[in-house]
C-alpha cells in the first residue's frame, strides 16, 4: 500500500478536517501507521536491506506536506508539519530542493499568537532547526545544485516585509546562517536583500533591529570577492585605497548606505542612531567602524548632516562601554597607528566644534583643545552649540574624564588643561554648567603657577587648527547658501 500514498496522501489529510471526531481519530491511526511503514523501509533501505526497486517517494508527498502545512484547519496543520518533520529526519538532503516551500510554511507559522496554534509553531521551529543543519558549506560549491538560492532567497524577502515580529526575526536569522554558510551564493543578491535589511533598521522592535544589525555585519565583514565597481562610484579613488588598507570592500559599502540611510532618514538617526551605531561596534571592529565612517562623512557635502553624526559619534565614543578600548588607545597618541586614527578622526570631528574639543581632551591633546576653543570667538555661537558644551561640561564630571580631572592637580606640567576649561567656562552663560565647571577649577586655583614646560605632550602641529578654521569656514559658507535658498523660494 505504501507505493499509493502519494495519491491517497491529499485526501487523508482533507479527512483530518473532518467535523467528525471518529473520523478523524481512524484518520491520525492510519496516518501513522503508514509513517511507521516509511520509517521502516527508510531504515532497511539506509542498512542495505530493503528492495531497491522500491523507495519513499519523498519529492510527491512533500509538495502535498506543504500545501496543507498552510491549512486554515489547525489539526490539518499540525500533522502536516509534523510529517515535514519526520521527511527531514528521514530524506535528509534530498529535501534541499523543497526548502523554499516548506521555510515559507515554517516562518508563515512564527506569526501565530497565543495559545490556538502553539503546537503547530513549536513544531515548527523544530523542523527550522533541522533545516538549517541540513545546510552546509557544501552547498556553497557551484557544483552543488539541490539547493534554489535564488527563490529560498526571494522567500525570506517576502517573509522580512510581513508585520508580525517574530516572522521578521525568524527570516532575519535564515539570512544570517545563508550569508555564513554559503556566501558565494547568496551574495549574488545582496544588491535585493541589503535596501531591505537598511530600511528594517526602523523597525520599532529592538530584538528585529539587532537580529537585523547580525546579518548587516555579517555583509560587512565578508571576505567574499566583490564588484569593483561597488564603491568606486561613490567614494573618490584615493579615499578607496585608504579604507581598503584595513577593511573590505563589503564593509566600505555598508556604511556608506548606512549613512546614506541616516542622513534620507533622520528620524532614524534620531530615534535609533546610538542604538544602531553601539550594536555595530560590538559586531564588528569598533576601530574600523569609526575610521571608515569618518572618512566617508568627509565625502559629504551635506555638512548640517556631518556635524549631526559626529555629534552622536563622539558622544558613544565618550560613553559607551563598547568602546573602552578604542578611548583607551585614544588617551595616548604616540605610535604611527594611533597617531593616523587621530588624524583620522580629527579630520571629520571639526566639523562640530564641541566634540573636536572634546576629542582634544580626550586624546589629551590639550594645548589643541585650548587654541580651537580660542577660536569660539569667531564662529556662529547657537543655542544648540551652547547645549553641546552644556553637556561637554557634564562629561567632564563622569568617570571617563577622572584622569583629566586628577591632572588638574600637576597644573605646571598640564597648564593648558587649565586654559581649555577656563574658556569652556568663559563661553557658558551662567547656568548650572557654568557653576559645577567653576567650583571644580576653584578646588585648583590655589595651587602654584609657576614656570611652565616650555612643550606640551602630544601631537603639536599648526595644521590641526588651520583644518579646524577652514572647516568651520566652509559650515559658515554652507549656512549662508541655505539661507539665501530659503529666500529666494520665499521672494
Amino acid at each position: 500500500m505504501l507505493v499509493y500514498l502519494p495519491e491517497i496522501l491529499d485526501g487523508l489529510f482533507y479527512i483530518l478536517g473532518e467535523e467528525s471526531p471518529e473520523v478523524r481519530h481512524i484518520c491520525v491511526q492510519v496516518l501513522k501507521h503508514y509513517s511507521a511503514q516509511i520509517k521502516a523501509v527508510t531504515d532497511r533501505k539506509d542498512q542495505g536491506l530493503a528492495d531497491d526497486d522500491f523507495s519513499v517517494d519523498f519529492a510527491s508527498m512533500t509538495n502535498i506536506l506543504i500545501l496543507h502545512s498552510q491549512s486554515e484547519d489547525a489539526n490539518i496543520q499540525l500533522h502536516a508539519i509534523e510529517w515535514m518533520k519526520e521527511f527531514l529526519m528521514l530524506a535528509g538532503r534530498q529535501m534541499l530542493a523543497f526548502y523554499p516551500g516548506i521555510v515559507n510554511c515554517v516562518l508563515s507559522t512564527q506569526a501565530y499568537i497565543g495559545d490556538h496554534r502553539r503546537a503547530c509553531k513549536e513544531c515548527a521551529k523544530q523542523v527550522d532547526e533541522v533545516l538549517r543543519q541540513l545546510i552546509t558549506t557544501e552547498d556553497d560549491s557551484q557544483s552543488c545544485k539541490l539547493l534554489d538560492t535564488a527563490t529560498l532567497v526571494q522567500t525570506l524577502m517576502d517573509a522580512l516585509r510581513l508585520q508580525s515580529m517574530h516572522t521578521k526575526i525568524a527570516a532575519l536569522r535564515w539570512f544570517h546562517h545563508l550569508f555564513k554558510t554559503i556566501p558565494n551564493k547568496v551574495f549574488t543578491h545582496v544588491n535585493e536583500v541589503f535596501p531591505l535589511l537598511l530600511s528594517t533598521l526602523a523597525h520599532e522592535s529592538d530584538e528585529v533591529v539587532i537580529a537585523d544589525l547580525y546579518v548587516f555585519a555579517e555583509i560587512a565583514a565578508s571576505k567574499v570577492p566583490a564588484d569593483a565597481d561597488l564603491v568606486s562610484n561613490v567614494i573618490p579613488t584615493e579615499m578607496k585605497s585608504r579604507l581598503l588598507e584595513s577593511v573590505g570592500t563589503y564593509f566600505i559599502y555598508s556604511m556608506h548606505c548606512l549613512l546614506g540611510t541616516f542622513n534620507s532618514e533622520r528620524s532614524l538617526l534620531d530615534e535609533k542612531g546610538l542604538f544602531i551605531i553601539r550594536q555595530l561596534c560590538m559586531l564588528l571592529d569598533a576601530d574600523s567602524v569609526y575610521r571608515t565612517m569618518s572618512e566617508l562623512l568627509l565625502n559629504s557635502q551635506d555638512f548640517k548632516f556631518i556635524s549631526v553624526m559626529v555629534r552622536n559619534l563622539n558622544l558613544i565614543l565618550l560613553t559607551a562601554t563598547e568602546l573602552f578600548d578604542l578611548r583607551a588607545t585614544l588617551k595616548s597618541v604616540s605610535c604611527e597607528d594611533e597617531s593616523s586614527l587621530f588624524r583620522c578622526l580629527y579630520m571629520s570631528w571639526c566639523h562640530n566644534p564641541v566634540a573636536v574639543v572634546s576629542f582634544c581632551l580626550l586624546t589629551q591633546q590639550y594645548r589643541l583643545a585650548s587654541q580651537i576653543l580660542q577660536h569660539f570667538g569667531e564662529i556662529d555661537i547657537t543655542v544648540e552649540l551652547l547645549t553641546e558644551v552644556d553637556k561637554l561640561v557634564q562629561l567632564l564630571e563622569s568617570p571617563i574624564f577622572i584622569y583629566l580631572r586628577l591632572q588638574l592637580l600637576e597644573p605646571n606640567s598640564n597648564h593648558y588643561i587649565v586654559k581649555a576649561l577656563n574658556s569652556i567656562l568663559m563661553i557658558l552663560p551662567q547656568s548650572e554648567a557654568f557653576k559645577t565647571l567653576q567650583s571644580r577649577l576653584q578646588c585648583v586655583s590655589q595651587l602654584h603657577h609657576s614656570s611652565f614646560a616650555d612643550e606640551p605632550k602630544g601631537l603639536v602641529n599648526e595644521d590641526w587648527l588651520t583644518h579646524f578654521k577652514t572647516v568651520q569656514k566652509q559650515h559658515t559658507s554652507y549656512k549662508r547658501s541655505l539661507r539665501a535658498t530659503k529666500a529666494a523660494k520665499l521672494s
